[in-house]
């Protein structure tokens, strides 16, 4: 089957009738059917998400969700603190294994006492162990009562981009940086592990006389 995708998606014959280097093969509607929609496709040992139907030569935009492990060194009033990226916006805080609460606010501020007092004046000294104050790109963390180390998990939300080629199909390689375990596209969200999957290097595009052509190859589906 030869089909042009543009932004519609692959228009399926009944016949079901495809080509692929040269080869002509019968295949079931329902194998046709995962290449319309965001799939997995594995071949050469190399795995892939492809999303179908897009418009031909623009980009989209796939968010994933990415967890790292943080320190945080706490001052003398048990703050710590870490900056939030423009590109990678905090989704979520936890400390052994329970989610924290995040709350726009002011800076907590930590100073000496004046003498003839001693020690340091938080400025919030009534915020329990776990409090997370968001000021401007700066997260503050209550993590204790005075110096140490405070863990925490930090989901933050990143922006992956592809562009779709002439026949509207774009694809973002799986990696151990970006596993797409799960991720969010055009309002949607997605599951690797749930999502249809090809083994045969999914949709090839090549340019004819009328446009660009997507065909699936024969092997693998």
């Amino acid at each position: 089957m030869l089909a042009n995708i543009g932004n519609r998606g692959i228009s399926l014959l009944s016949a079901s009738i495809v080509f692929g280097l040269g080869i002509v093969a019968i295949l079931p509607q329902s194998a046709l059917a995962n290449f319309n929609g965001v799939h997995r496709s594995t071949f050469n040992g190399k795995e892939r998400v492809v999303f179908p139907g897009q418009t031909p030569d623009t980009s989209i935009e796939v968010t994933t969700v990415r967890t790292a492990q943080r320190v945080l060194t706490l001052n003398n009033c048990g703050w710590g603190k870490f900056t939030e990226s423009a590109t990678s916006p905090v989704a979520a805080i936890r400390s052994s294994g329970s989610t924290l609460s995040i709350a726009a606010g002011t800076a907590p501020t930590c100073v000496r006492a004046v003498a003839p007092a001693t020690g340091y004046v938080d400025s919030n000294p009534s915020d329990a162990v776990g409090t997370v104050i968001k000021a401007a790109n700066v997260v503050w963390i209550k993590g204790g009562s005075t110096v140490g180390a405070y863990s925490i998990d930090v989901d933050t939300n990143r922006i992956s981009r592809a562009k779709a080629n002439a026949c509207g199909v774009a694809s973002l390689t799986i990696s151990a940086t970006r596993p797409l375990t799960t991720f969010t596209f055009a309002g949607t969200n997605y599951t690797l592990a749930n999502l249809p999957a090809t083994t045969n290097g999914g949709l090839i595009c090549r340019k004819s006389s009328t446009g660009a052509i997507a065909f699936v190859p024969v092997a693998g589906f």
